[in-house]
């Protein structure tokens, strides 16, 4: 049967039974269909759509299959999509099936892409070199939430560094923000490095 159905079924046909399959319940469809749809590249779509179902419903066990047959970048992706929505639960669920080099990697991308209630989950895992990464970058692109999200969490060197970065950066929202938690010393260092 299986034979049959790959000579078939398309990704797109697969991808359409596979959310039939989470709607369904179905562990042995899932089984059946989540090894159909590997022809991407980075993130499989059909899996990742899959995924944010089956997490929102809860469907641990649907999740764990999904898990088994996908690649990390395609679970980094539906996380990335569940947390941008709000979806906490959800995100959570997933973050539970990710290795702590997954855990930091996706804190660099909820940075980049200014996914605020992700990088809050993620932050108190991080280590300070992470942090700073996070805050340069975000401060470097001018989001000032996930900027203020993190500020909890960094030291003194890592909002001096933040500061120069949105002052070359003329990001001045956060310019503003970071130069209430900096000394004198750090705001004119920060000045005379974007000169």
């Amino acid at each position: 049967m299986t034979k049959l159905l790959e000579e078939k079924c398309d990704p797109t046909d697969v991808g359409r039974s596979l959310k039939i399959a989470v709607e369904n319940n179905s562990a042995d469809m899932l089984h059946l269909l989540a090894p159909m749809t590997g022809v991407y590249i980075k993130e499989d779509p059909y899996i990742v759509a899959a995924l944010v179902q089956a997490a929102r419903k809860d469907q641990v066990a649907m999740v764990d299959i999904l898990v088994q047959y996908s690649d990390q970048p395609t679970v980094e992706e539906a996380i990335l999509q569940l947390s941008s929505n709000g979806d906490i639960a959800a995100t959570k669920l997933l973050l539970e099936k990710c290795d702590i080099v997954s855990t930091k990697h996706l804190f660099v991308k909820a940075t980049e892409k200014d996914v605020v209630e992700l990088v809050e989950i993620l932050l108190e895992q991080m280590d300070t070199s992470c942090i700073r990464w996070a805050l340069m970058t975000a401060s470097a692109n001018g989001y000032i939430g996930t900027v203020k999200s993190m500020l909890h969490k960094c030291d003194s060197t890592s909002i001096g560094c933040a500061l120069e970065v949105a002052v070359h950066k003329r990001e001045l929202a956060v310019v503003d923000v970071l130069r209430e938690r900096c000394d004198l010393t750090s705001i004119c260092d920060a000045i005379a490095s974007a000169m």
